[in-house]
């Protein structure tokens, strides 16, 4: 990710400006697309793929996708960087789409390019996996130059999943692994390894809301049963809807531990 990021940052402060007039459309061939930085969501195959054969719908009859955000690159290796829409772009290579690729041009900094990429993936109103937003947060860890905050706000995490992986990070680095060998992990993998060289049973995963979740578990448990039918669990989640709508906020935005760490 290091070596991508500083190649595009190269391009672009050695290349030729952005055009004067930043258009609406440009055609596919002219959109690179950079994975390895910006694209946010994980490819889980199947998924993917149905992704894409659902948007190539519209493109049979001949009605172009919603604009793809791109970025200027410097004109050379890179002309128009894909930094969010790639499932997009993959459907109009499919559709072997002629006409030119409506989009929306970032105008700022690569390191903003990145966070506005995982804005743009990871908003409560998309479904999107708990493991997929704390991938796009290790990512922005990554980087190395944006505060808990803002990582908190463009991954939609809680502020303790990024205290976790800065401590993650830090725990790594000092035991010699480079920036590029960290950034080259995922989540899942980094944090293993951290517990490893720490010698400890998940201090990562250390959540101090665990034991009150499973007090509430157990109550919920004891005054309803387990497993529910499903005119019982319909029955319980229409009182939830009414006394507590709070609750269904949250479950309906993908429940998030919000552990509480320090700044």
């Amino acid at each position: 990710m290091h070596a991508i990021l500083s190649a595009l940052e190269t391009a672009i402060r050695t290349g030729k400006p952005a055009p004067d007039v930043l258009p609406d459309a440009v055609p596919l061939r002219s959109i690179q697309k950079l994975p390895g930085l910006f694209q946010v969501r994980s490819p889980y195959k199947k998924e993917s793929e149905a992704h894409v054969r659902e948007m190539r719908r519209p493109l049979a009859r001949g009605t172009a996708l919603p604009p793809v955000v791109v970025m200027w690159g410097g004109g050379g290796r890179y002309r128009w960087v894909c930094v969010d829409g790639h499932h997009r772009l993959n459907a109009y290579a499919q559709e072997k789409w002629k006409k030119p690729v409506p989009v929306h041009v970032f105008e700022g900094t690569v390191h903003e390019a990145v966070h506005e990429a995982a804005r743009a993936n990871t908003p409560p109103t998309l479904t999107m996996r708990a493991d997929e937003r704390s991938e796009v947060a290790w990512r922005l860890v990554q980087l190395g130059e944006s505060s808990k905050a803002k990582i908190v706000e463009s991954a939609n995490v809680s502020d303790g999943t990024v205290a976790k992986m800065r401590r993650a990070q830090k725990t790594l680095s000092g035991a010699g692994h480079t920036p590029d060998t960290v950034a080259g992990m995922s989540w899942e993998d980094a944090r293993r390894l951290a517990e490893g060289i720490l010698g400890t049973a998940d201090p990562f995963d250390e959540d101090p809301l665990t034991a009150k979740e499973r007090q509430y578990a157990a109550m919920f448990v004891k005054t309803y049963g387990s497993p529910l039918t499903q005119s019982r669990a319909s029955l319980i989640a229409g009182g939830i809807a009414l006394a507590a709508p709070s609750v269904v906020k949250i479950l309906r935005e993908g429940y998030v531990r919000m552990d509480e760490e320090d700044e």
